[in-house]
């Protein structure tokens, strides 16, 4: 199986890419910004998914700070093109959109956690520019790319 992990120079994708290396048969691909930046590459993007041709597509790239013309590229556009390319040249590959709790406002401790069913309530430029990608993108282009949402 061949997986591509946008934010590969991040957090959870290094953590994510470790763990996958450790899995027989699993090929993968840990996209960075400096090697395709998701919100202003768009014709080295579709080459390179035509070329790694992914089974499954993990999007965990993202910028946390910034001002909101900043978030809202580095998220939002991103994520739509990202999943435009997907559509476009990998339409089979099964797609994940990693997230932010901040999409559902205050709430979530170690008692009671946060829910993915639960309503977003964004309350900063963080929260709203992840909240577009997981509630709006995935349903739309779920025939086309086998996206699922969370609930």
């Amino acid at each position: 199986m061949r997986v591509l992990i946008t934010g590969g120079g991040g957090f959870l994708a290094g953590h994510l890419s470790a763990y996958l290396l450790t899995i027989a048969g699993i090929e993968i691909c840990a996209l960075k910004r400096a090697d395709c930046d998701l919100s202003r590459d768009k014709g080295r993007l579709l080459a390179l998914l035509h070329k790694f041709q992914p089974d499954r597509v993990i999007h965990l790239a993202g910028r946390i700070s910034g001002s909101e013309s900043d978030l809202d590229r580095d998220n939002r556009l991103a994520s739509v093109n990202l999943l435009e390319a997907v559509r476009q040249e990998t339409p089979e590959a099964r797609v994940v959109l990693g997230s932010s709790a901040a999409v559902y406002g205050e709430g979530g401790t170690g008692t009671a956690p946060v829910k993915e069913s639960q309503t977003p309530n964004p309350r900063s430029a963080y929260a709203e520019a992840n909240t577009l990608p997981s509630s709006k993108l995935a349903p739309m282009l779920r025939p086309a790319s086998g996206t699922q949402s969370p609930a």
